[in-house]
């Protein structure tokens, strides 16, 4: 990050520590979890950070990569098969808004049930003082479904289930296999990036996949600048957390962008993903910003917001002058006898001399050529 935060450069090189699995790289929904893991940590102050390693510790040492993609490896597990809907948002056909009233309820119509709903929950957990609940649960929730929430397709149309439902073939694919447009923005983006910047195709990918979203975290931190947290992080009305904002940011960015000009069975070319790539980086920055935030918040009673960087400001307006009126003229007064008229006096023009004639220059004489007898 740009002057973000002093050494924040290389403390991101101290949570480069991932245990990534190749089962597991499917990119937003791990991959891109990952890098927001990568980016927020730098961010966090030190009693945030040392409150989170506190807890992470106690079931996952020395992994602050768990933070953000264990809901991902556990979400469907037995006992966490009620969670998935918790990392999306449902909204209306082409309604483009988001209303949490309206769009955060559960499959049955349960209030609360959605991404939106479960980071209220678990931040309510973690700022209770009561150890009634699994700190260390709500964290991981926490941490994991912020990053869902700025996915735009998490809170994109019912109707479509987000994009699952639409099948689209990505750039050159010649097998005649498609993904879904869900998929491409969960994860297809970032594989791409992946493999056209940070070498992932080369046959050491199994060994370097650490190395590469380590790489892939520090390009996306420095283009972070300290306007961009002041801007991102804070929470209307000093809330501890705001998805609703999150929500309704998403679901206008995936009209704008991932369901735009998108028909079913569409090759998407190189456009689509060179157009889109720079929405998805600022969604993943967005994410770790927040997530550090919402973590600061709830852990350190001393954290002070970063000051919001000044609106642009107008040029001044110079209010219009008055023209100023002309001044009264006085009636003629009859005693006075008018002045009389100003004859012209006439002006004798001065006689002009003329130029002397130019000197006449004589003409040398024609000699003549001697004539040979």
């Amino acid at each position: 990050m740009a002057a973000a935060a002093a050494g924040g450069a290389a403390l991101v090189y101290g949570v480069l520590f991932l245990t990534i699995s190749s089962s597991f790289a499917s990119a937003w929904n791990y991959d891109g979890h990952a890098i927001t893991c990568n980016l927020a940590r730098p961010l966090l102050t030190a009693t945030a950070a040392a409150k989170v390693d506190s807890l992470l510790n106690s079931e996952f040492p020395h992994n602050f990569s768990t933070l953000c993609t264990w809901g991902e490896e556990f979400q469907f597990l037995p006992q966490y098969s009620w969670s998935p809907p918790l990392h999306y948002v449902n909204t209306p056909d082409q309604a483009c808004s988001y209303d949490y009233t309206r769009d955060c309820l559960g499959m049955f119509g349960q209030p609360d049930m959605c991404a939106s709903g479960a980071i209220k929950n678990y931040t309510q957990q973690l700022i209770t003082p009561a150890d009634t609940h699994n700190k260390t649960e709500a964290m991981l929730f926490l941490a994991n479904i912020l990053g869902d929430i700025h996915q735009p397709l998490r809170a994109g149309f019912s109707g479509d289930e987000g994009g699952d439902t639409i099948r689209v073939y990505w750039l050159n694919t010649m097998n005649g296999s498609s993904t879904s447009l869900f998929e491409v923005w969960d994860s297809v983006i970032i594989h791409e990036t992946e493999e056209r910047y940070f070498n992932k195709s080369t046959p050491t990918f199994n060994e370097t996949l650490v190395d590469i979203l380590g790489n892939m975290s520090l390009v996306i931190y420095s283009n972070l600048s300290t306007d961009d947290v002041a801007a991102w992080g804070p929470c209307p009305g000093a809330a501890v957390s705001c998805p609703d904002l999150y929500a309704a940011e998403s679901i206008e960015l995936a009209c704008k962008w991932a369901y735009a000009d998108v028909t079913p069975s569409q090759i998407l070319l190189d456009d689509y993903y060179m157009s889109r790539l720079p929405i998805v980086e600022q969604r993943l920055k967005q994410a770790a910003v927040r997530i550090a935030a919402t973590l600061n918040r709830i852990f350190d009673p001393n954290y002070v917001e970063a000051p919001a960087p000044p609106a642009p400001s107008a040029p001044p307006v110079t209010p219009p002058v008055a023209p100023v009126p002309p001044a009264p003229v006085s009636p003629p007064d009859p005693t006075v006898p008018p002045s009389p008229p100003v004859v012209p006096v006439p002006v004798t023009p001065a006689p002009v001399t003329p130029p002397p004639p130019p000197p006449v220059i004589p003409v040398p004489p024609v000699v003549e050529a001697p004539t040979t007898p």
